[in-house]
C-alpha cells in the first residue's frame, strides 16, 4: 500500500509543479482519481441492479419452496441453493469492486495528508492558501464542513428516492395465497429498507459535518469535490431521484 501511496503523492507533486495552487490541485486530482474509479463503481452498481432484478423474479418460486419445505430446513436450504444457481445469483458478486473502491480512497486520503504536510517542493515553499482558507488547518468559519454535509445530504436524498422499487407482485383479489404472502413479505422488506434509508439520509450528512469540523480544510475540500462527483455520477446512472419532485410519481 505504501508504494501506491508514494505514487499518488508523486502525482500530486507533479501536478503542483504544473498548477501551483494547492486547492486546484486537490480539485483536479479528486476528479481524476474518481474518474479512474468510475469503471469500478459502474460495474458494482450494475451487478447490484442485476442481482436485485433476479431476486425479484425468484420471489414467487421462493415462496412456493417455503410452503413446501418450510419445516425441513436442510431440504429448504438445498432447494434454495438450486434456485440461486438457476438464476445465477452470487451474493458476493458485487463485493470485490466495493472493497477496491475503499482501498483506493484510503490511499487517496493518505497521499493528500502526506502532500499537505510537505512544506516545500524542490526548494519552493508550498502555498497552502486557497481563496479564504489555509488548507492544512481547520476551517475557522465552518463553511467547508457545512457544504460537505449539505452535498452529502443531496447525495443521500438521491440514493434514497432512487433506490425505491415499486411492488411488482400482484395484490389483486383473485391472486393466490402464495402470491399474496410473497407480496406481504416484499412490502415488509421494503418498509424496513425505507426506514433504514431514511435514517441514513440524515445520519450521513450529520456525520460528515462532525468529521469535517475536525479535519484540515484541504481534506474537507477533497470530500466535497468527491461527493459532487458522486452526485453527477448517480444522476447519470439512475436519474436525479429525490432531487426532482414529480407530482405524477406514485
Amino acid at each position: 500500500m505504501q508504494f501506491l501511496v508514494s505514487q499518488l503523492f508523486n502525482l500530486l507533486v507533479g501536478m503542483y509543479k504544473i498548477l501551483p495552487n494547492l486547492g486546484l490541485v486537490i480539485i483536479v486530482f479528486t476528479i481524476l482519481v474518481r474518474g479512474l474509479m468510475l469503471a469500478l463503481t459502474w460495474k458494482s452498481l450494475k451487478l447490484t441492479r442485476e442481482r436485485q432484478g433476479k431476486m425479484t423474479k425468484m420471489n414467487a418460486e421462493l415462496a412456493e419452496l417455503k410452503k413446501k419445505y418450510g419445516d425441513n430446513k436442510e431440504a429448504m436450504a438445498a432447494k434454495q441453493m438450486e434456485l440461486m444457481k438457476k438464476y445465477n445469483i452470487n451474493p458476493f458478486s458485487g463485493l470485490l469492486p466495493q472493497i477496491l473502491q475503499i482501498f483506493v480512497l484510503i490511499m487517496f486520503y493518505r497521499a493528500i495528508m502526506l502532500f499537505m504536510g510537505t512544506e516545500s517542493i524542490e526548494g519552493v515553499m508550498v502555498d497552502t492558501g486557497f481563496m479564504i482558507w489555509n488548507l492544512v488547518e481547520k476551517d475557522p468559519w465552518f463553511i467547508l464542513p457545512v457544504v460537505a454535509g449539505a452535498t452529502q445530504f443531496l447525495l443521500s436524498l438521491m440514493i434514497s428516492k432512487g433506490a425505491q422499487v415499486r411492488d411488482i407482485v400482484s395484490n389483486r383479489k383473485n391472486a393466490s395465497e402464495i402470491v399474496k404472502k410473497a407480496n406481504e413479505e416484499e412490502e415488509n422488506t421494503a418498509k424496513m429498507a425505507a426506514s433504514m434509508q431514511k435514517q441514513m439520509m440524515f445520519m450521513m450528512p450529520v456525520m460528515t459535518l462532525v468529521i469535517g469540523l475536525s479535519l484540515p480544510a484541504g481534506v474537507v475540500l477533497y470530500w466535497i469535490v468527491g461527493t459532487i462527483f458522486s452526485i453527477f455520477q448517480q444522476a447519470a446512472i439512475s436519474g436525479w431521484g429525490g432531487l426532482i419532485w414529480n407530482k405524477n410519481k406514485e
